[in-house]
């Protein structure tokens, strides 16, 4: 398979040597920025994927989704953790705070949701 099959919209980088895309097929991809493998595909969302984040640890990825969602990946197996619910139209933008215990997300809803990584939880709603 070559780089992409849908269009990318953002690119982010890990420390110095992981890169993710999020793109419009439905995909986020976490790439070795050395030898620009595929190391892996986060499969799982319905809708195009608008924003990838990293913890600050780099042991999670956050993506946002046009389907309404953001989900929570394990950075080094893939696996979905948790998926927040709660945005009104698709969600634009995920990131982690410096401590990584929350996740903020952004909506064409007009919204600002905080989750807390703990429970999974949305804890506050800005408007």
């Amino acid at each position: 398979a070559g780089l992409i099959d849908g269009s990318v919209v953002e690119v982010v980088r890990c420390g110095s040597h992981v890169l993710a895309t999020a793109s419009t097929d439905k995909l986020a991809k976490l790439w070795c920025g050395d030898s620009g493998d595929c190391l892996l595909t986060l499969t799982g969302h319905s809708d195009q994927v608008m924003s990838v984040a990293f913890s600050p640890d780099g042991q999670l990825v956050a993506t946002a989704s046009t389907d309404r969602t953001v989900k929570i990946w394990c950075g080094d197996s893939g696996e979905c953790l948790l998926t927040l619910v709660g945005h009104g139209s698709p969600v634009f933008m995920a990131v982690f705070s410096p401590d990584g215990r929350r996740v903020a997300t952004a909506s064409h809803d007009r919204t600002l949701k905080l989750w807390d990584m703990g429970s999974g939880h949305c804890i506050m709603t800005m408007s």
